[in-house]
């Protein structure tokens, strides 16, 4: 959502815990920000007398999805911030982790619960756990 015109880049675009936000002065200057949770609870404010260029340390949130509002004056801006926090490679494993359990029916793998981060099964693995 905008209202006016605000030139602001939020980036990265999935954070593990820092978010950069820079904008022209006209955007930032005398600017105030509320992250928000996905609920519309206020997680974080700030105002920001005239720099352009900020990093918002964000490493004490859970992972999830947060909306970012930026006002100025009259104008509004609300951005999506996305934070995770565990980077996972493109076969759904956690980084650095011991070798994953694979089934012989299917290789499909699967990502369990949190509660084993190391652990990875197929979907066939996951019949024998009753899930």
């Amino acid at each position: 959502m905008t209202s006016g015109s605000f030139r602001t880049q939020i980036y990265p675009a999935i954070s593990n815990g820092h978010v950069g936000i820079t904008g022209s002065p006209a955007d930032l200057a005398n600017s105030n920000m509320t992250v928000t949770n996905m609920s519309g609870q206020p997680v974080y404010r700030l105002h920001n007398d005239k720099a352009t260029t900020l990093n918002l340390d964000v490493t004490k949130f859970v992972n999830g999805m947060y909306f970012l509002q930026i006002t100025n004056g009259s104008r509004i801006t609300t951005q999506k911030i996305i934070i995770q926090k565990y980077p996972v490679d493109t076969n759904l494993q956690i980084l650095n982790q011991q070798p994953s359990i694979n089934h012989e029916k299917s290789s499909i793998p699967v990502q369990l619960p949190l509660f084993n981060p190391v652990a990875v099964c197929t979907t066939k693995c996951l019949d024998h756990l009753g899930k």
